[in-house]
């Protein structure tokens, strides 16, 4: 039997967020995948499945594109009898980028992240799975995010518990008019939510790259690309074109003030 070979660089258009970087993925329940190893991405940044007709191959790409987009599995993706799907992902990751996530973020805080990624020499696990949801329209699968390691678990519960030890609840002046509804439910919004491992993941998730499915007729690269008045690629090809300079990090103003020759030799780099 002929044998195939699906490259996950090919097999999907990636768009460059920032630089946490991919480094294993783990499957569980989707289609004919019912646990797998953990898989490495290659180092340079092509990965490529190898194997034989319905082996499997398309089912990895499509957990993956599940696993780093807001589109959730369908039913067909489902095995009989068998938990939701799973999608785990290692990110190499550091304190910063992860602090810098949360826009503002305390100092105890910020330091309980550091040293956990010290700890974990600076790789994460994250876990997608998805919740059952009913709605009006019928049901929908909502996606849910957080850190695979206990470790991380057992620092943060262990932080809320000196927290609350560290601040006991002030007692009541009943000289003091109470609070009125209003008041009530404005403070409750004000208040930050406690760090946890949930929140962490979806941090983390939110600037690991995403991914969505190479489509044959807008994923190929044409020689040109028409550019309308605004600076934007139009016209066939404009979102392959986007998504090459998203991956090559060109700045697309910039190149255009060079003439010519400096644009192709820039992107020939790239090519």
């Amino acid at each position: 039997m002929a044998r195939e070979a699906t490259s996950i660089a090919k097999g999907c258009e990636t768009i460059k967020k920032n630089h946490m970087k991919l480094l294993a993925f783990q499957i569980s329940n989707f289609r004919s995948i019912a646990h797998s190893d953990w898989i490495p991405f290659s180092p340079d940044g092509i990965t490529i499945l190898v194997g034989q007709n319905e082996s499997g191959k398309s089912s990895v790409l499509d957990a993956l594109y599940c696993g780093l987009s807001n589109v959730a599995p369908t039913e067909d993706d489902f095995r009989t009898s068998a938990p939701l799907p799973n999608v785990n992902l290692r990110v190499e990751v550091t304190a910063e980028e992860i602090t810098n996530g949360f826009g503002e973020l305390s100092l105890a805080d910020a330091d309980i992240i550091a040293n956990y990624v010290q700890q974990k020499s600076g790789t994460i696990e994250v876990n997608i799975s998805w919740k059952r949801k009913a709605t009006t329209t019928g049901i929908k699968y909502e996606m849910k995010t957080d850190c695979i390691d206990d470790l991380l678990k057992s620092i943060l519960e262990e932080n809320q518990v000196r927290e609350k030890i560290a601040s006991p609840q002030a007692p009541v002046d009943t000289a003091v008019a109470p609070a009125s509804v209003e008041e009530e439910e404005e403070e409750e919004e004000e208040s930050d939510p406690p760090l946890s491992s949930k929140l962490i993941a979806r941090v983390i998730w939110n600037a690991i790259p995403l991914a969505v499915p190479f489509n044959e007729e807008t994923g190929r690269l044409p020689n040109t690309v028409d550019i309308d008045e605004k600076g934007n690629p139009t016209g066939p090809g404009a979102k392959a074109a986007m998504n090459f300079l998203a991956i090559a990090d060109v700045n697309l103003p910039e190149l255009l003030k060079d003439d010519k020759r400096a644009r192709e030799n820039k992107l020939l780099i790239f090519s």
